[in-house]
């Protein structure tokens, strides 16, 4: 449906079309004058002019008549109730910077855009926006701001909680989670904390703590939610230039690190462009590839890397027994057998094999408890698990006797 407009003789404004008429694009019109330069024919539509005068085009359309541009170019964007809100919209001729202007659409229209009355400017450049609980959250590189999106203005401001970019902010059920080059928080819409504490540094393999890495590491990073796990998901490229993850799952408070099965997933070599969820699964991709991640349709499966234990012992070594391992293997990878691996002092990794093999040390399995026994009670410094083909994993035990500590 559309309106056609006349200027009002008897108004005093300039700018004063009002509605005359309503009528569908489709169906009425009649070619009138074939061939117009060349470019094809004129439709048009006759209607009888009754004398009715109804909205002006500005009440009708919530935007003024003499606004000549009404769209904008953005690279951020966010539905929030009937409203698109827009921000990175580049070079304007109304404003001389817009990097820190937050643009809101008309109600229901999420192409229209009132350039000069509705938005709102932020003192810093933005660097991402989301929504959360019918509220507008605006990030910088280290501020969060909550937005009113009927008002437009700031409810709150949180100091020291902001986000690298648009990739580095993801809505979960559980809140918004955002990361800045200092850590990873979630923010619930009451309160904001950091969840990103016990990974900000090593532990589980060299130079892949949140901080140990590279800035340029972190400002190619993603941020995804894996819907089937209820998961947290930190994709980038951390020491090499394999693709990795950092997985936090909301409902135990633990982070997993996730590294390629013998180094080689097809999301390697290349930096994360985007994710996106489909079908309940999470899907990543790096520009020529649209990549299933957690499942097994991978090209090549993922495996979690346990931390680094060291059980503070006081001299720096005990004796290690046992490894008892609760989860469940994937359906579509139990005919390749548990590929499970374990390292002393950061050495090389060692696979346990179900059948044969290490004699020193062996697996059995009942149901979803696997249990490695280091025949020969080892005296080591450290230990570290490689667990492959877990649909989930709930728990990692070890039995240790530590120096000086009777069993």
């Amino acid at each position: 449906m559309s309106s056609f407009f006349f200027d009002d003789e008897k108004q005093t404004e300039k700018w004063q079309s009002r509605a005359v008429a309503d009528f569908r694009l489709s169906g009425r019109a009649t070619e009138t004058m074939p061939n117009i330069e060349a470019g094809g024919g004129v439709k048009s539509i006759s209607f009888y002019d009754d004398g009715f005068a109804g909205a002006t085009y500005e009440s009708n359309s919530g935007i003024p008549e003499t606004l000549e541009e009404n769209g904008l170019n953005y690279t951020q964007g966010v539905k929030v109730n009937e409203y698109l809100f827009v921000s990175g919209v580049g070079t304007n001729r109304f404003f001389d910077t817009t990097e820190g202007l937050i643009f809101r659409s008309v109600a229901g229209s999420p192409s229209s855009f009132n350039i000069l009355n509705d938005f709102i400017q932020l003192p810093e450049p933005v660097t991402a926006i989301a929504t959360f609980e019918s509220r507008l959250y605006a990030y910088t590189e280290s501020k969060t701001y909550r937005i009113n999106p009927a008002g437009l203005y700031i409810e709150s401001e949180f100091d020291g909680f902001g986000a690298i970019s648009q990739n580095h902010v993801c809505a979960t059920p559980y809140g918004i989670c955002h990361a800045d080059h200092s850590g990873i928080y979630l923010n619930t819409g009451s309160a904001i904390t950091t969840i990103s504490s016990s990974v900000h540094s090593g532990g589980y393999s060299s130079n892949v703590g949140y901080r140990d890495i590279t800035e340029a590491r972190r400002n190619s990073m993603q941020l995804a939610y894996d819907p089937r796990e209820g998961r947290l998901c930190i994709l980038g490229q951390y020491n090499s230039t394999k693709c990795k993850a950092w997985m936090y799952d909301f409902s135990r408070q633990r982070w997993d690190f996730y590294v390629p099965y013998s180094g080689s997933l097809s999301v390697d070599n290349t930096t994360i462009k985007g994710s996106a969820i489909m079908d309940s699964n999470l899907y990543v991709s790096t520009g020529p590839k649209l990549v299933e991640m957690f499942s097994s349709n991978d090209s090549e499966p993922i495996v979690l890397v346990t931390y680094d234990y060291t059980f503070n012992s006081d001299n720096g070594e005990f004796w290690l027994y046992e490894a008892i391992i609760r989860g469940q293997i994937h359906s579509g990878d139990s005919a390749r057998g548990e590929s499970i691996s374990y390292r002393f002092d950061g050495g090389n990794w060692i696979e346990v094999t179900p059948i044969g093999g290490n004699t020193a040390v062996t697996l059995t399995s009942d149901g979803d408890t696997h249990v490695i026994r280091f025949v020969n009670n080892v005296k080591v410094q450290s230990v570290q698990l490689l667990l492959g083909y877990f649909e989930t994993i709930d728990s990692v035990y070890f039995r240790v006797r530590l120096p000086n500590v009777e069993e």
